[in-house]
């Protein structure tokens, strides 16, 4: 892109740039500010989005080495790729991980584990295969520099998530052998490098059973959350002044198999799995209480479909769109200003044979949906209409044929 993000708004130079000369003992809680009364209240009627997405990022999660493919995104949506950039860590491939079920088209078992911050210009990746996790910084014509690979705080990491200049890693760990899952902190330097928070590592809430298939911070940066997959458990942490995190507060999910979890706008949505049987896959929704329990809003609105597992959703559409890897489409959901949830359109995406649909994110204006296929090896491109249809437009390649995982929207 021919400038650079920081620029593109007064006031994001403010709260981004200017953020880099905080000491680290005050950037706590980082960059997602409290947001005030007034804020919260234009956030809920979905604003259009400042600025446009310029890049996809892909991790391959191979086994010799895992690496980054950079797509760029054209004025019609479409990608083309740019760059490849090892992660200096190692993947795993098709390969399953030792506490999870083999699924060659998901070897992670998770959400998000791969992550870019438009404010920072970061990339984050886990690396599963070497128990690591790597930094890079994002110029502005969208290339990467690796800052750092730096060890994840426990064993096979899968998920990411950020707030500001916070980072958390979910670990899962292998329960069963006596290895419980965690997830650790860290702080990111004004150059992108990753320093881990000393003591920062906490058990979710049950150290024999729980494994976070995703992890997510509260919008205002005050709370952790961990969709807890084999426990049927949503774990909240209280974020402390100084990064780390308080002891965890679970609540019974809904549905069975929580997996993708994201907040859209104050409302925290969780697909649930509900055991892979043939069409009960469903998506409910929370609100987040100070004292870090959820309470339901919508109970598990079934889509009709099979395996969904990944959830997309952004401020700027009241749309929700779920990836079914269990029968090869994608579903919508509209969400109300309540956080009340109705299927739109059961399969909004014609139905792709042993696709494997993974990970997928919206363009930062809710006009284009970016589906990773983890069993084909492409990535699936799709414009997003007024009325929330989806308009497939291309496929793009360069990707292993099987065990790419993590997708990226900046």
């Amino acid at each position: 892109m021919p400038f650079s993000k920081c620029a593109l708004t007064a006031r994001v130079r403010r709260s981004s740039c200017s953020f880099n000369h905080t000491p680290l003992q005050r950037l706590w809680p980082p960059l997602p500010f409290r947001q005030s009364q007034q804020t919260r209240k234009s956030t809920q009627r979905f604003p259009i989005h400042e600025g446009a997405s310029s890049a996809v990022y892909v991790a391959t999660n191979a086994a010799k080495g895992d690496a980054i493919v950079a797509y760029r995104i054209a004025s019609t949506g479409l990608l083309t790729s740019f760059g490849t950039y090892p992660t200096g860590g190692r993947g795993v491939g098709p390969n399953k991980l030792p506490a999870l079920t083999p699924v060659a088209i998901d070897p992670l078992g998770s959400n998000a584990s791969i992550k870019a911050d438009t404010r920072l210009h970061v990339l984050l990746a886990v690396n599963a295969g070497s128990a690591t996790v790597t930094s890079f910084s994002i110029a502005e014509d969208d290339t990467l520099k690796a800052r750092s690979t730096v060890p994840s705080g426990g064993l096979f990491p899968t998920s990411i998530a950020t707030s500001g200049r916070l980072v958390y890693v979910a670990n899962v760990g292998n329960p069963s052998k006596g290895l419980p899952a965690t997830v650790s902190g860290f702080a990111v330097a004004r150059n992108g490098a990753l320093t881990p928070i000393r003591n920062s590592t906490r058990n979710l809430s049950q150290s024999t059973v729980s494994q976070a298939a995703t992890i997510v911070f509260s919008p205002d940066g005050r709370f952790l959350v961990a969709a807890d997959m084999p426990g049927d458990r949503l774990t909240t942490f209280v974020v402390r002044p100084d990064g780390r995190l308080a002891a965890p507060v679970s609540t019974q999910s809904l549905g069975a198999d929580p997996f993708g979890a994201t907040f859209h706008d104050d409302t925290l949505l969780v697909q649930e799995a509900q055991g892979r049987v043939t069409g009960a896959s469903s998506l409910s929704s929370y609100r987040l209480l100070e004292d870090g329990h959820v309470v339901p809003i919508a109970t598990s609105i079934p889509s009709g479909q099979t395996g969904g597992c990944w959830v997309a959703a952004r401020a700027s559409t009241p749309f929700v769109f779920v990836s079914d890897t269990g029968n090869g489409t994608i579903s919508s959901y509209v969400q109300r200003l309540d956080g009340t949830l109705n299927l739109l359109i059961g399969a909004a995406a014609p139905v792709v044979a042993v696709s494997g649909p993974v990970d997928l994110a919206l363009s930062q204006d809710g006009s284009y949906l970016y589906q990773l296929y983890g069993g084909i090896g492409k990535i699936g491109i799709y414009r997003v209409a007024s009325t929330g249809t989806l308009a497939y437009i291309g496929f793009a390649v360069g990707l292993p044929a099987t065990g790419a995982e993590g997708l990226a929207v900046y």
